[in-house]
């Protein structure tokens, strides 16, 4: 890995983010259902990208860190946000203290808890893969396979997948991986398969668009998209660079501020009823949902307190 930051991995981590808070939009005004093509284009592209990338940048954090090491680094960066958050809302509303757990989404930042999980696990394969002097890849293939089992074992209503987010975990386990072992994919993800993938993504997305909830079909559209972007912008084409490459920087301050802002301006902003009208106007709302998260979390991360428990950001003294 370098030890310069990638601009890549933020540009594409900025899309996502907007994907994240324009799909966000249509969610949580109710127009994901029926003809809702932006929403659906925006739930397959989003959080596999940070998935991939977050699988990818783990090298970095599991091979600097024993294990101890590296789950008190993940705690502060994804657990501390995580619980601050918890309680902020809460704070706002109190059915919000349990209901928070007794959801699978734990409205809006599973994420965290899910990438967490994930680190966790990554450590466990590499220490079993050092262990038994075995290649993780084959680890990974078997601790999937049991994940699997458990998976269709927890009823997905149940305490348990809701508690830890197991369906997600498991789901979005070999995006994770596959940005983990993302040299073996570099000779596939060049901008001349790049049409190939847009066709399969397209062809899931409006030929089973209607069945788009269904986990082999979902997890199809996944991956085509992330080899889609992938292969596109891993070329110089990068139009807003720096606009993306910015919103990449701060894509999980974004993330964990962009809700108090969202759920505000639904309530007061008006709805566009032309289909063709409605997306320029909601891009230009997550635009601006995402340009004021950033100014805030600028704000807020000035004391280092507040960088750390909100953010899971810690200042070198």
């Amino acid at each position: 890995m370098e030890k310069k930051r990638n601009l890549t991995y933020d540009y594409l981590r900025g899309i996502a983010m907007l994907s994240i808070v324009v799909g966000h939009l249509y969610f949580y005004s109710g127009r994901y259902e029926g003809e809702a093509w932006v929403f659906r284009v925006c739930d397959t592209m989003e959080l596999p990208v940070f998935m991939y990338i977050s699988g990818l940048l783990a090298h970095v954090s599991v091979d600097r860190y024993g294990f101890r090491k590296l789950i008190w680094s993940k705690v502060i960066r994804l657990l501390f946000p995580l619980f601050s958050f918890y309680i902020i809302w809460g704070l706002w509303d109190s059915s919000y203290w349990l209901d928070f757990w007794l959801r699978e989404k734990k409205n809006g930042y599973w994420f965290m808890l899910v990438l967490f999980e994930l680190m966790v696990t990554l450590s466990f394969v590499k220490k079993c893969s050092t262990l038994f002097k075995i290649k993780t890849i084959y680890v990974n293939i078997v601790v999937y396979a049991i994940t699997s089992i458990v998976f269709f074992m927890i009823p997905k209503d149940g305490l348990v997948n809701h508690l830890l987010c197991v369906k997600l975990y498991w789901h979005f386990y070999p995006f994770f991986m596959m940005g983990y072992y993302s040299y073996k994919l570099e000779r596939f993800l060049v901008l001349k398969y790049a049409p190939i993938y847009l066709f399969l993504y397209l062809f899931v997305l409006f030929y089973f668009g209607d069945v788009l909830w269904k986990v082999g079909i979902n997890m199809a559209g996944n991956l085509f998209s992330l080899f889609f972007l992938l292969s596109v912008f891993s070329t110089s084409f990068k139009p807003l660079k720096t606009v993306f490459a910015t919103v990449g920087v701060f894509s999980l301050q974004v993330y964990m501020l962009h809700f108090f802002l969202l759920f505000p301006l639904l309530k007061v902003l008006p709805v566009v009823e032309n289909r063709w009208l409605e997306f320029p106007y909601d891009l230009v709302i997550a635009s601006a949902i995402i340009f004021v998260s950033i100014e805030i979390s600028k704000l807020l991360m000035k004391n280092s307190w507040l960088a750390m428990f909100l953010f899971g950001i810690r200042r070198n003294k």
